[in-house]
């Protein structure tokens, strides 16, 4: 059988979360959207609203905190008209995003002028754009020293002409609300949402953040004992391989929780003709069941 490296796995993972939230395709998008699932574990803020401006002068701002170089950000205003997460209060909100390849000129490097066939590295990074009129969905953090905030290189937002756009949205809030209140969403009546929540708060925890701020470092810290021990103890009662409709399933999280010999976790090892999924779902749910109590689950946090 054919294994995936567990570099890979929060990927396929968070892309896999909810099998009914379909990548969305988003309004002059250069690169596939991803999933609106995977944007909302990174973003720090989540809004709903209709591009009513573009800036007719671009602003001028580092791409990262410690870069040398200022690029161009074009400037999308956004009405808002829902705020899913963060930016309470705010009516509108400021998105920069860059120009497409085709309206980006040589910028001088130390001086030196650059031939015009000749682009800086961050000019073939795939980017949304954004145009006036757009309405979605927009996952979005907080430029780390400029006055607006940003999308991810491939983070298109959610178009709200998509057929499923409501079912999409469904999604993203029960999200959310497991962000904002864990305790709560992991002691839900339902089975489904309680196993949604967890391996929504375990990608949430165990992604790499954006580290937005000047010598900022990602360092790891453990969470609340009691959630992690609701988590551990959701994740216990999940069958290993995704059933039949789709849904959230053992295999998906597992590998992100970054577990040790230290832990008490021996990974089973592969032996022809065995079915390794059984084995390992034998073996994740049992030491899920014997660790539940004593294990804390770790979270990837930006120190400054």
């Amino acid at each position: 059988m054919r294994f995936v490296p567990r570099s890979r796995w929060f990927a396929l993972a968070v892309a896999a979360l909810f099998a009914a939230t379909a990548p969305a395709k988003a309004l002059r998008v250069a690169v596939e959207a991803v999933p609106g699932t995977q944007q909302v574990v990174q973003a720090d803020t989540v809004v709903v609203g209709k591009v009513v401006e573009i800036e007719k002068e671009p602003t001028k701002a580092k791409l990262a905190p410690n870069s040398p170089q200022e690029i161009e950000y074009k400037i999308a205003v956004v009405k808002i008209d829902e705020t899913l997460m963060g930016g309470k209060g705010v009516t509108n909100i400021r998105i920069g995003f860059q120009a497409p390849l085709a309206d980006v000129q040589p910028q001088p490097i130390n001086g030196k002028p650059l031939r015009p066939m000749v682009r800086p590295a961050i000019a073939r990074i795939p980017t949304v754009v954004l145009a006036e009129g757009q309405e979605g969905c927009f996952f979005l953090t907080k430029h780390p020293e400029a006055d607006f905030y940003v999308m991810p290189s491939f983070g298109a937002p959610l178009d709200k002409k998509a057929p499923d756009f409501d079912k999409q949205m469904a999604t993203i809030k029960k999200m959310v609300a497991a962000f904002e209140n864990p305790k709560a969403a992991l002691k839900s009546e339902s089975p489904a949402d309680r196993s949604a929540a967890a391996v929504a708060l375990v990608m949430k925890y165990r992604s790499f953040p954006v580290a937005n701020r000047p010598n900022a470092k990602v360092a790891q810290e453990s969470i609340d004992a009691e959630e992690s021990k609701l988590i551990l103890t959701t994740l216990s009662e999940m069958k290993w391989m995704p059933d039949a409709n789709g849904g959230p399933s053992l295999q998906q999280v597992f590998y992100t929780l970054g577990l040790q010999p230290k832990d008490g976790w021996a990974q089973p090892k592969f032996q022809q003709g065995q079915d390794f999924h059984k084995v390992m779902g034998e073996a994740a749910t049992k030491w899920l069941k014997e660790n539940a109590d004593k294990y804390r689950i770790q979270r990837n946090v930006v120190k400054q």
